[in-house]
């Protein structure tokens, strides 16, 4: 285990130890993960939670993906009003989502059936942090009354 929590970090740790095997960043002041280093492909869980995290680069879930021994990641109490939809691809056995405030709109319908049916551990006690449904949790909203259903011809 590598942690580096309440260090006032705004970036993943350069390096760590060659054993490590958990990496703990929480409570920090990380605002994004957009940077890839080059020990994500050795760890086995990252600790991200309680930082101010708004978003994630596409190389950071290729990183991740691309791992052979990745299994949890943990983004609780972040800042995420959405998800790039390269999220679902991620071939981990455990994520972590609740307290963000996600923005419960038309761009988040993957979203929904993704927390119904994967290995988000928390999907039924995510829930709606702005937009109409503030407060709802995401995996019972119904498309047709948020006006996101197809129009049928």
């Amino acid at each position: 285990m590598f942690d580096c929590s309440h260090q006032n970090l705004e970036e993943l740790p350069k390096s760590v130890q060659p054993e490590t095997n958990w990496l703990i960043v929480g409570n920090n002041n990380l605002i994004s993960l957009n940077r890839t280093r080059d020990y994500i492909d050795k760890i086995r869980s990252i600790d991200a939670s309680k930082n101010k995290i708004q978003n994630i680069s596409d190389n950071v879930l290729l990183s991740i993906n691309r791992s052979r021994t990745m299994k949890q990641l943990n983004l609780t109490y972040n800042k995420l009003t959405s998800l790039p939809i390269n999220f679902k691809t991620l071939k981990l056995e455990k994520i972590w989502l609740k307290g963000n405030p996600f923005t419960c709109d038309c761009n988040m319908l993957w979203m929904i059936n993704w927390f119904n049916n994967s290995t988000v551990q928390d999907g039924k006690e995510i829930t709606c942090g702005s937009g109409k449904k503030i407060g709802k949790l995401i995996y019972r909203l119904d498309i047709f009354k948020m006006g996101c259903a197809p129009k049928s011809i």
